[in-house]
């Protein structure tokens, strides 16, 4: 029973990273299909470095305005889906190597006069290396 447990658990885990992929290129496409429609010259867009920072600020958000960049960017309700894809992501885009690697770099300023959660730092320190 527990090695079946332990099964259905990651076959859900990979289906949830799965599923992360797929909403991110969705959200992906409406940047393009909104910056094609919104300017005639050379522009470079990252839907990636987009939804890195929501799904940072997801964490922390609470009610109408979780809610709303969960529609909006296709997050799952239960962040800790979120954070694994990142996490795993992250993970991915940085081992990388040979003639091309990409370097990514996160900086999240907090004010502590907002009184962030320790929870919510807790998760971006571990999740987003920020």
């Amino acid at each position: 029973m527990i090695v079946l447990s332990f099964l259905i658990i990651q076959n859900t885990k990979a289906q949830n990273l799965y599923d992360q992929n797929a909403n991110n290129n969705i959200f992906g496409f409406k940047v393009f299909q909104y910056v094609g429609n919104e300017t005639t010259s050379d522009i470079l867009v990252s839907p990636y470095s987009i939804s890195y920072l929501f799904a940072q600020l997801y964490n922390g958000a609470e009610g109408p305005t979780k809610q709303e960049i969960s529609e909006y960017l296709h997050f799952p309700k239960e962040a800790s889906y979120l954070n694994d894809w990142y996490k795993f992501a992250g993970s991915r885009i940085q081992s990388k190597s040979g003639p091309l690697r990409f370097l990514s770099d996160n900086y999240l300023v907090l004010d502590d006069e907002y009184g962030f959660k320790k929870r919510f730092i807790e998760i971006v320190t571990t999740n987003y290396n920020a």
